[in-house]
């Protein structure tokens, strides 16, 4: 939790030296698979689903090898009963070279 939330903080700290040319915008589509399982003892619960979903996506440079990606999804999921979210992902891409990213986000 303490990597989580150091890595939001810098991520934050970041944002207030972008520049308009250092971002980059576009739209997202796809299809999504869920599964949930619950365990408590020795009871568990499990639930799975499938949709597809919409939104928006934007990249930020951080500097020359760091960037922040962020997307705003609407999914929409089901399997008997229907389920409407908005999902906010965060990633952190760490370049490496141009063509190798290390990369770690939250959903």
């Amino acid at each position: 939790m303490k990597k989580v939330l150091c890595i939001a903080v810098a991520a934050l700290l970041g944002l207030g030296n972008l520049n308009a040319q250092d971002a980059k915008f576009g739209a997202v589509a796809g299809y999504h698979n869920l599964s949930m399982k619950v365990s408590e003892d020795s009871a568990s619960v499990s639930a799975d689903g499938n949709g597809f979903y919409v939104g928006v996506s934007g990249e930020f440079t951080l500097s020359e090898t760091l960037n922040l990606q962020t997307e705003l999804q609407y999914a929409s999921a089901s399997q008997g009963d229907s389920a409407n979210l908005i999902v906010l992902p965060i990633l952190a891409k760490y370049y490496i070279l141009m063509s190798l990213v290390y990369w770690q986000g939250l959903n």
